[in-house]
């Protein structure tokens, strides 16, 4: 896995490629060649609030292409049911608890349908405080099942009124690895933290543009102390 740092400003539950465009920059369905439409779903799982956010977003040509806003007779839908368009370019479900049935289905203008099941696995830290030495390989164990070859797992790590931090972390079994080259650049001192377990696929139910799926789930938050 690759090692990297970087400063973590703050957790968007939006679409990076969408949040800066404006309701006036999208482009009605009907007028866009249907086979042009990129696809995007996206689960995230936060357990510390036990709530599971819903996201789809449409756009021409790839990911950083035009919002696009779906009109009759297309729709999108969660689980059976239909997603609420916002003016920022994102439909947009909340539901209470988490579940393993993640299934967003479009409706393109030629009543074309497009089922895509997405997989998000749980993991959780069972424990209240974690100390990460800068001099030794840190291991800490998870509760879930080991990681897929198309997932990966972060840290993040905050202060208050501070940047945050994310870091990789690598994996074995139901091990977390964290290296010391992992959190060299991160200051010493006490974090709220938790970890992040990632999945992606880009092989989805799609026309000629295809799509992307992520999800995210989000384990509880606990001390971490780097030292």
């Amino acid at each position: 896995m690759k090692n990297k740092l970087f400063l973590f400003g703050c957790v968007l539950l939006v679409f990076c490629f969408l949040s800066c465009k404006k309701s006036g920059d999208c482009i009605k369905s009907e007028k866009v060649q249907q086979e042009n439409i990129f696809q995007f779903y996206q689960a995230t799982y936060l357990l510390e609030s036990d709530e599971m956010y819903l996201q789809a977003a449409f756009s021409v040509d790839n990911k950083f292409g035009q919002p696009i806003q779906l009109v009759d007779p297309s729709y999108v839908t969660f689980n059976g049911a239909n997603m609420q368009w916002n003016e920022d370019g994102i439909y947009r479900t909340t539901i209470h608890g988490f579940t393993q049935e993640l299934v967003f289905q479009y409706i393109n203008n030629n009543s074309n349908p497009f089922l895509n099941r997405l997989e998000m696995n749980k993991m959780d830290v069972n424990r209240q405080r974690i100390v990460l030495n800068k001099n030794q390989r840190n291991v800490v164990g998870f509760q879930g099942e080991p990681l897929k070859e198309s997932e990966n797992m972060v840290c993040v790590l905050s202060q208050e009124e501070n940047d945050s931090f994310e870091i990789d972390v690598d994996a074995e079994g139901r091990q977390i690895v964290i290296l010391p080259e992992f959190i060299q650049e991160v200051p010493n001192g006490n974090y709220e933290g938790y970890f992040v377990r990632k999945n992606s696929c880009s092989d989805i139910n799609a026309m000629d543009r295809g799509g992307l799926w992520e999800t995210e789930y989000y384990s509880k938050k606990i001390q971490i102390i780097v030292e």
